[in-house]
């Protein structure tokens, strides 16, 4: 299929591993998308299933996808795998056990014509085992950029990758860390950092798949040493969110450093348990609180502040509980919401 000159060229990247029971149908969303100039670049995470035949063969039907062969290396370096190889104007990220509407990508592309924006967001769908639940962020066209980029920082913004189309310019020198579970959350303030206009089109067109038993957000639920290397990529997730909100001078650093306080002691009590992370995670963890003593905290956080450098028993005794609480609340969001 040619791609007709006159419209940008976007590419969407879509990390895949064991995913063979979804995969089939959220590449036919992506095929089917009106909006036909597209680039699929497809990056089998070394998955040990049918995963990549299954690129292949869809990559033999259609020459618009791009099929990337790698080691297993984690989501983020597949994204990065991606980007590397991306030639579109725009850049667009989809989950592999998720799909989309037809017309997601026509909707968000005239976004961009219209408003020129370097980002532009939609609201989708969640799919929970008691239906699909739909959400709304309550915004259209173009907002004030600093109200947007206060709205990520705060995390009133919903920091998924996959809801939103980026101009590929925003990645220059930008890459997904390699850090468990929240290198959306982490990359998102640098890229709105860097935009000049961002955009919202009320058209839900993403379904964003809770029920995949072999996702990172399902599994760490059940292995207490993942869940440790959870915390700490959350940690430098608002650590970022924290640097971001400095440089531009925004009314939400105190929450943001706040936030990365919090996780920094989760983090160190998790690990203090299992002792997972390498020495230089932990030093980093240690010398950020070192730095922030003055920022007043909860008596919780205080207590586990505590625990972190004086008791690997009671680490060990609040990290169970945890675990029993986490299971618990993912088994309930399982069915209601997750947004």
């Amino acid at each position: 299929m040619e791609n007709d000159l006159s419209r940008p060229l976007l590419s969407v990247i879509v990390p895949v591993y064991r995913v063979e029971t979804y995969l089939p149908k959220c590449l036919d969303s992506l095929v089917g998308q009106t909006y036909a100039d597209l680039e699929i670049i497809l990056v089998d995470d070394g998955s040990p299933d049918r995963s990549g035949a299954i690129c292949d063969e869809y990559a033999a039907r259609d020459s618009r996808i791009v099929v990337i062969h790698q080691e297993n290396r984690g989501a983020s370096q597949a994204r990065n795998a991606g980007l590397d190889r991306a030639t579109g104007e725009f850049v667009a990220f989809v989950d592999s056990d998720d799909y989309l509407d037809f017309s997601m990508y026509e909707n968000l592309m005239k976004a961009v014509v219209e408003y020129d924006a370097d980002i532009v967001i939609s609201d989708f769908f969640v799919i929970l085992e008691s239906g699909v639940l739909r959400h709304s962020s309550g915004l259209q066209g173009d907002i004030p950029l600093l109200q947007a980029q206060e709205q990520v920082l705060a995390d009133r913004l919903p920091s998924y990758l996959w809801n939103k189309i980026y101009r590929r310019t925003l990645f220059d020198g930008i890459r997904y860390e390699r850090i468990r579970g929240f290198e959306d959350l982490q990359i998102m303030p640098r890229l709105f950092r860097r935009a000049r206009k961002v955009a919202f089109v009320p058209e839900a067109g993403y379904y964003y798949n809770c029920l995949n038993l072999n996702a990172l957000t399902a599994t760490f639920n059940h292995v207490p040493e993942l869940n440790v290397e959870m915390k700490y990529g959350m940690f430098v997730a608002w650590k970022e969110h924290e640097t971001v909100a400095r440089e531009l001078g925004a009314d939400v650093v105190g929450y943001a450093e706040n936030r990365a306080v919090k996780c920094a002691i989760g983090a160190l009590v998790a690990d203090r348990a299992h002792s997972v992370l390498a020495p230089a995670e932990r030093e980093e963890l240690t010398g950020y609180l070192e730095s922030k003593k003055t920022v007043v905290v909860s008596g919780k956080h205080r207590m586990l502040k505590w625990f972190a450098r004086h008791s690997t028993v009671l680490c060990r005794l609040y990290d169970y509980g945890s675990f029993v609480w986490r299971r618990y609340r993912a088994k309930r969001n399982k069915m209601t919401s997750r947004t």
